[in-house]
């Protein structure tokens, strides 16, 4: 079992008439055992026992899945303690059954760029009444002389009570045809809440994206990245969460939103600075915080992940 790195994406065409990639992905969706265990990983990451429990299955059967799922790319399998624990590789999966005659060809007709922004590298806070705070990788509270004190890009763990916060955005360049951000977040509540709901709004130099409704702030069990010093009784992990907004509309989780609102309805400019809004607004249904996990804290060794597609 091998550790591999999360995409929120996987985009699968039939190169050179090699079908082997498809019919992975075939195999790993066609059994009813295998979709409850990527269900189950939605909300975070979890152990074989627990996966075990879950689907009332032997772990002999749950570890039989867990390799096919890992062949197709789906969820990825990590030692932790004295057994493994599973998590999801991906949201999305899309398949182009039309030939492509070469891989030079595909690449061709469509380049990336991928970067993780620290979540300690924000720009603006808003609305901020009560409960933000920072924790770098010991899970020691980082206290700031004001939002430009540069102690803040050693967060690993940002959160707050209410508000929002504001990234810049890496760079765009000509051309841009579909944004992906993903990132692990949950909500925020003293200690921690299992049953605490937010709803968080995604906004895009402005624009409304998306929204979700966080569940709770997650808890009762250590974070797979998390110090062992930290203590068990406060935020542990969140989910990973993807907003995906093209030519085609918005998707969340791989589920497609709208198509009310395109990639051109951003306004993104490549001669300044783009941004990404993260939290709860006025309008918000729950006002139930924030936490914005880092490549060093939660469940995913990843930060905000952007990727640009052209």
């Amino acid at each position: 079992m091998s550790l591999k790195t999360f995409k929120p994406e996987i985009s699968l065409d039939a190169i050179d008439n090699d079908y082997s990639k498809i019919i992975d992905i075939g195999k790993a969706l066609s059994v009813e055992n295998r979709i409850k265990i990527i269900s189950a990983l939605t909300d975070g990451a979890k152990t074989v026992a627990e996966l075990s429990n879950v689907l009332a299955l032997p772990i002999s059967n749950v570890i039989f899945h867990l390799n096919v799922l890992e062949k197709a790319n789906i969820v990825k399998v990590f030692p932790s303690g004295k057994g493994y624990k599973a998590s999801l590789l991906t949201f999305n999966i899309s398949i182009n059954l039309k030939d492509v005659e070469t891989k030079q060809e595909a690449e061709r007709q469509i380049s990336s760029e991928e970067f993780d922004v620290p979540v300690g590298a924000f720009a603006e806070l808003h609305d901020i009444n009560y409960g933000f705070n920072l924790k770098n990788k010991n899970g020691e509270t980082l206290a700031l002389e004001n939002e430009y004190d540069p102690k803040k890009y050693d967060a690993q763990l940002v959160f707050s009570g209410s508000g929002s916060i504001t990234y810049p955005l890496p760079k765009v360049k000509d051309g841009l045809c579909e944004i992906c951000i993903s990132l692990e977040i949950c909500s925020e509540a003293p200690f921690y809440a299992i049953d605490h709901p937010s709803e968080i709004f995604f906004l895009i130099n402005g624009v409304k994206v998306a929204s979700y409704i966080s569940p709770g702030d997650l808890g009762g069990r250590k974070g797979n990245l998390n110090p062992p010093s930290y203590p068990d009784n406060l935020t542990q992990f969140g989910q990973l969460k993807s907003v995906v907004i093209n030519k085609k509309g918005v998707f969340f989780d791989g589920i497609f939103l709208s198509e009310k609102l395109k990639i051109d309805d951003l306004n993104l400019k490549t001669d300044s600075t783009n941004t990404l809004r993260i939290g709860n607004l006025p309008e918000s249904k729950y006002t139930g915080g924030f936490n914005i996990f880092g490549k060093e804290f939660g469940d995913y060794s990843q930060g905000i992940k952007v990727i640009y597609k052209y």
